[in-house]
């Protein structure tokens, strides 16, 4: 690794400034291309050798390729470097088929820096930047520079905490907060229980209030996923219902059953339990996978660095999910049997095209199955 140089601080160059700190660099590469380097002496030619070098990626995440390629924000409408896409509101869009998902011309990107350039006064170079998005970079000094190919995707940035944080945690809601929501409860019907704000004991306060229409809503809720008349399913409703009755306040109860005229000889055995949401693989890692959080989902877990999304993503997700989820799993009816196994699969198309992005060498069909996995 070659490193040309650092940008002093304390404060980032600000709008085409950093064109001066790429400058040096861009002037060599221009001469090596255009003229090339004569090497009077190399190891496999021993009567000299003119090379030729060139500028292949501009590797970054997005806020530095946008200042590099002297390309507005990526939290502005133009907020895609390589198609047509444009305009926030439709940003997250799946249309790939359409035209706006093709790449730019490079020609017309050019023609639009080229403008900015050579106009007269910074106000109309504002104008310009705010209607195309494009200002002069040093870059485009390089006859063969298009932003369009040659700014790749930051694996790091966009893929590891970008994308597949994103998946993980929104989409599938692998997270502490999720696995402890209390979810609203559906009731199964209606009933004259005995009105607690109009019949309210003295010694009542709001809490009890709140306690006893929880247990109007536990004993009206509906049988989770029941389909026909499953005594297994309605036996462990009945035994989860007994276990949160049984959490409730005595007094509570009582107002309850006396309601209903229901005798002290019923009982309310057993205790609130709560059901985890996600389970970490249980496997004895090889020493050279590394460690991960084991509290990931939980805040004071803090942020998870790149290299531990890439061992999660690629190691104890899959191991985790194939096994709640893949063949051979349980659940309560075939309609949860397929929208799990679909998201799955859907889950393991990132997986994969995350192991392939994350190899150390690429080939142009590793690049080819990565797309069909993406966009598949």
């Amino acid at each position: 690794m070659y490193l040309a140089g650092i940008i002093p601080g304390p404060s980032e160059p600000l709008g085409d400034e950093l064109n001066h700190f790429l400058d040096p660099v861009v002037d060599d590469i221009v001469e090596s291309w255009e003229r090339g380097i004569h090497y009077s002496h190399t190891a496999l030619h021993a009567s000299g050798r003119v090379t030729r070098s060139v500028i292949a990626f501009l590797v970054c995440d997005l806020p530095a390729a946008r200042k590099a390629a002297q390309l507005v924000g990526p939290m502005s409408h133009f907020y895609c470097t390589a198609c047509h896409c444009w305009h926030r509101s439709t940003c997250g869009r799946t249309d790939i088929q359409t035209e706006d998902w093709g790449l730019r011309d490079k020609n017309e990107v050019r023609r639009c820096a080229e403008l900015w350039k050579n106009a007269g006064t910074s106000v109309e170079r504002n104008k310009l930047f705010a209607s195309h998005g494009v200002r002069w970079s040093t870059l485009w000094r390089l006859s063969y520079w298009d932003p369009s190919r040659q700014i790749v995707v930051d694996t790091m940035h966009c893929l590891l905490e970008g994308l597949t944080h994103a998946h993980f945690r929104e989409f599938l809601g692998l997270t502490a907060d999720s696995a402890n929501r209390k979810f609203d409860v559906i009731p199964a019907f209606e009933y004259p229980f005995l009105d607690i704000d109009l019949n309210k004991p003295r010694e009542f306060n709001e809490k009890d209030i709140r306690v006893v229409k929880s247990i109007h809503s536990l004993l009206t809720e509906a049988v989770a996923d029941l389909e026909g008349d499953d005594p297994q399913l309605i036996e462990d409703h009945v035994v989860d219902l007994e276990r949160k009755l049984s959490s409730k306040k005595v007094a509570c109860l009582r107002f309850v059953s006396v309601g209903l005229g229901i005798g002290p000889e019923v009982t309310h055995p057993g205790k609130k339990v709560y059901r985890v949401h996600w389970v970490r693989s249980l496997l004895d890692a090889p020493s050279f996978v590394r460690s991960v959080p084991y509290n990931f989902g939980e805040t004071k877990a803090g942020t998870v660095k790149a290299d531990e999304w890439r061992t999660l993503t690629t190691v104890y997700f899959p191991i985790a999910l194939v096994s709640l989820w893949g063949e051979g799993s349980v659940h309560r009816n075939s309609d949860i049997a397929a929208s799990r196994r679909a998201i799955l699969d859907h889950t393991m198309s990132l997986v994969a095209a995350i192991h392939i992005v994350c190899l150390r060498s690429m080939k142009t069909d590793h690049a080819d199955t990565y797309r069909t996995y993406m966009v598949n």
